[in-house]
């Protein structure tokens, strides 16, 4: 599953002001996608599941607590979440809470989550 792949399937969860490895750093309300290494495997898991690996960047508002629960509620619609796209379906795990990263050099709050993605190329594909 790509990251373009995984941005689309957000936005069927209504979740706007996505960006692919960067965010427009004079916006506010964005959420960046990056990949990250995969940091587990799929043991217990049929060899057919691949795991991928992304950390989000909430890039809210200059208000720590108004970032956080943004940030809150992206994990509470993400975590255990199962998906399903015309080439894939899987499930989402955080892992752990979102973190804040503190503010950038506009004075930002921004906080990050880590997802795995367990995905499973449908049949047809």
């Amino acid at each position: 599953m790509t990251i373009e792949e995984f941005i689309a399937w957000l936005k069927t969860l209504s979740i706007t002001g996505l960006y692919a490895g960067y965010i427009p750093k004079d916006s506010t309300k964005v959420i960046g996608v990056y990949a990250r290494p995969n940091t587990s495997d799929a043991r217990g898991y049929k060899p057919t599941y691949g795991i991928r690996g992304l950390t989000l960047l909430i890039h809210w508002t200059k208000g720590m607590y108004e970032t956080e629960k943004a940030a809150l509620s992206l994990y509470k619609k993400l975590n255990r979440a199962c998906f399903a796209t015309t080439d894939h379906n899987g499930w989402i795990e955080c892992s752990g809470y979102p973190v804040d990263v503190g503010k950038d050099e506009n004075g930002v709050c921004e906080w990050s989550l880590d997802l795995t993605l367990y995905i499973k190329t449908n049949p047809s594909k």
